[in-house]
């Protein structure tokens, strides 16, 4: 009997670290880097933003806001449980798809920011990757994406690109927007617009 029990708190404990490890391990991702400046026609500059995806299958991604570092103090753009289908493990919308081991360049655009910043993206398996999951692994996830802002069971994260500054500073454009959504997110959330789907998600923004 003690041995059975013995054997018992022996497997507990790992499970209870192989959890914890899928919590601060880090794993691969899609790589974000800033390639080169780019001159436009009206003589304004932009950096061209390249994202890559390293892995042997193809990814859906859509873009967060940016984050900015003032000092010490770093803003964190949040993933929205509204973003993610937790039953199938993909994005609910995507901005594009990235086949596997392949690059998609754009210009920064209304991101750009003469702060330090950096491009924040979500991204996920697309949908003939991602199979329908175990009750209790989405019910995880949707606590994990509140508490420290990505699943743990799901191979859908958050990439970063490292922190740069933009020749060009369209800072007040993107934070009306940024306003914007924020506002549409709160009337789905409470229900004002957007009605639920088969599986009782509310569509995103």
């Amino acid at each position: 009997m003690r041995r059975h029990i013995t054997g018992g708190f022996v497997v507990a404990a790992l499970v209870v670290a192989a959890l914890a490890l899928r919590f601060v391990w880090p794993r691969p991702s899609v790589h974000i880097v800033n390639k080169e400046l780019v001159t436009r026609l009206n003589g304004e500059q932009d950096w061209s933003i390249e994202i890559t995806n390293p892995f042997p299958y193809a990814i859906e991604f859509r873009s967060l806001p940016v984050e900015t570092k003032i000092g010490t103090e770093t803003s964190t753009s949040d993933v929205h449980p509204l973003y993610i289908d937790f039953t199938s493990g993909r994005l609910k919308q995507s901005d594009r798809r990235l086949e596997a081991r392949s690059s998609w360049q754009f210009l920064e655009g209304i991101t750009a920011d003469a702060r330090v910043h950096r491009q924040v993206i979500l991204w996920s398996q697309v949908p003939e990757t991602s199979q329908p999951r175990p009750p209790w692994k989405q019910q995880v996830d949707r606590l994990a994406v509140r508490l420290i802002g990505r699943p743990v069971f799901l191979r859908c994260r958050v990439a970063r690109s490292p922190w740069f500054t933009s020749p060009t500073d369209r800072t007040a454009e993107r934070e009306q927007l940024e306003r914007e959504v924020r506002e549409k997110l709160a009337r789905i959330v409470g229900g004002q617009s957007a009605q639920p789907d088969s599986r009782g998600n509310a569509a995103p923004p």
